[in-house]
């Protein structure tokens, strides 16, 4: 009976503390939020940068995970040059949340100041033809800002699926101060009726879609040479709305960090004549594809910390969707 009572005083423990990390975390993250808007654009960034290199110093799990992944993927070989690769992953994580914070009461101007929007004529043609479509995106640079710059050049907000975390006070914080100013209005995953009259009355939407997430179904599609599961969201809602996928990424300039672009690739489109299952891995594969290609030109602005092949082919895979329904 001995070697139990540790478990049992752990759980015990973690029933306190949970409860207490929860409650706290809302106002650690208005704190957060009021410092980084007194901050000067250019003291928010470098101090996420600190912020970053003393994260990276103790997450050295996390920088290892993000150093194997870097080597499999063949973006280095060279032990330095990962260990240097993984901590600035880190650092442009924490630029990114103090910049994100920093910009929440940015007027349009500002936006359009510190982001180029590359594909802008793109986006405005698929506005036009008030059909509907569905921007899909990956956590790469300052992600959080893509919708905030949509808004400030098209005068539209962006419609995003989003996530709960486990914590209903901080989704509840996420969604106070991502929709400021209804500059992004967001939607749980499961207001499927909500999203397809969206799509219908000609709306966008925005769907990141580049992590082994068993929140929703998902498909084994290539990236970086190896199959990796693969959200199927926005490649069946294409299929079924018969609108088009447009992949859209923000990425900070390595040589001016205040400066950032989005970049867009032309729509995917889907194709009638394929059965659904092939249409959706075609979509799947297309946008997947793309999204690589900008990855592989900013490595170290990519989320390498985020485990991109922790299921497998042939696994039994787990939906907690699914398991919610029944």
């Amino acid at each position: 009976m001995t070697p139990r009572r540790p478990m049992k005083l752990k759980r015990r423990l973690g029933l306190f503390i949970r409860p207490l990390r929860y409650a706290l975390a809302v106002p650690a993250l208005d704190a957060f939020r009021l410092i980084a808007g007194i901050l000067p654009h250019r003291a928010g960034v470098r101090v996420g940068r600190w912020i970053g290199r003393g994260v990276a110093l103790f997450d050295a799990p996390q920088r290892r995970l993000a150093q194997r992944q870097l080597k499999r993927a063949g973006i280095s070989s060279d032990p330095a040059e990962l260990r240097r690769l993984s901590t600035e992953i880190f650092l442009q994580i924490c630029m990114g949340a103090v910049e994100a914070l920093h910009s929440i009461h940015w007027s349009a101007e500002q936006f359009r100041a510190h982001v180029g929007f590359e594909g802008l004529p793109l986006i405005k043609a698929a506005l036009e033809c008030k059909q509907g479509f569905i921007m899909v995106s990956a956590h790469l640079g300052n992600w959080e800002l893509l919708p905030r710059v949509y808004h400030a050049y098209t005068g539209q907000s962006l419609t995003a699926v989003m996530a709960a975390q486990n914590n209903d006070l901080v989704t509840q914080w996420l969604i106070r101060w991502r929709q400021v100013k209804g500059q992004i209005k967001l939607l749980p995953g499961n207001e499927t009726l909500k999203i397809v009259r969206h799509l219908r009355g000609g709306g966008a939407l925005i769907m990141v879609a580049d992590q082994d997430s068993t929140r929703s179904r998902g498909i084994f599609v290539d990236f970086f040479g190896r199959p990796a599961y693969t959200p199927a969201g926005p490649a069946t809602l294409a299929r079924r709305m018969g609108v088009p996928l447009i992949p859209a990424v923000i990425v900070r300039d390595p040589a001016h960090p205040l400066r950032h672009q989005i970049l867009i690739a032309e729509p995917i489109h889907p194709d009638p004549r394929l059965e659904d299952e092939a249409d959706i891995e075609r979509l799947t594969q297309a946008y997947t594809r793309i999204l690589e290609g900008w990855i592989r030109q900013y490595p170290t602005q990519w989320v390498w910390i985020h485990d991109r092949w922790r299921h497998r082919p042939g696994q039994k895979i787990g939906i907690r969707s699914a398991q919610r329904k029944k």
